[in-house]
């Protein structure tokens, strides 16, 4: 492959994966700037491995079957950015933005520069409109509440708390008495419909909860994006 063809594959896939890699790390993801630019480059690498020894000494192949390999193997890489912490799975955006780093590399390897710099831009502008979109809209979250207490007076007040919040309501209410121990345990699932986000609106209800003075001998918050 001459080098007049070369090299504006490999320098496009060089800038395209670094727009997404630098949007990543402008909210310092794991996978940032470095990564994002060597899966693109590495992409667009080995398409053109895989053209070129589509035709070598006159023999032919499947110009396709390294290409291919590029699809499913990202896959693990960008699974080792996805990661579980606590309630909330994060690196979701990051996998992908690497599955796309990956594709870009292969149009840019195929020799597509037009479409691949076309979908590269389009793709940066809604990662930056969509995450400034997603702080404005309120989101509907259903969490799971279970408490259990010494306070006789405790399913009341968490109840109430729940319906006067302008944000909640409370879909399900299911409570029980321990009269030997003195204990009450109730079992809630409350609709939030707010704009706070899941890890802002858990830690508010905990902060909110426990400082209701209620003896609390169990407090379990668990939260579900509502279908």
């Amino acid at each position: 492959m001459a080098l007049s063809i070369f090299l504006p594959r490999i320098l496009t896939a060089l800038f395209l994966g670094s727009l997404i890699g630098i949007e990543r790390d402008i909210y310092g993801r794991a996978a940032g700037l470095r990564t994002h630019m060597l899966v693109a480059v590495g992409s667009a690498l080995f398409t053109m491995i895989s053209l070129t020894l589509h035709n070598v000494h006159g023999t032919y192949g499947d110009p396709g079957r390294i290409a291919a390999q590029i699809v499913s193997g990202i896959g693990f890489l960008g699974a080792g950015t996805i990661l579980k912490s606590g309630l909330f799975v994060r690196g979701l955006t990051t996998a992908a933005c690497m599955w796309l780093a990956a594709a870009l590399g292969m149009a840019c390897g195929f020799g597509l520069l037009w479409q691949a710099t076309l979908v590269g831009a389009g793709m940066l502008l809604i990662l930056l409109l969509a995450k400034k979109f997603i702080t404005i809209v309120r989101r509907v979250i259903t969490f799971k509440l279970s408490i259990v207490s010494t306070s006789a007076d405790m399913n009341h007040r968490v109840i109430n708390y729940f319906k006067q919040r302008p944000d909640t309501s409370v879909k399900n209410a299911e409570s029980t008495c321990d009269h030997d121990n003195n204990l009450y345990s109730i079992t809630l699932m409350v609709d939030a419909m707010s704009s706070k986000g899941q890890p802002t609106l858990l830690q508010e209800f905990h902060r909110e909860i426990t400082g209701m003075n209620l003896d609390l001998k169990l407090l379990k918050i668990e939260s579900f994006s509502a279908a």
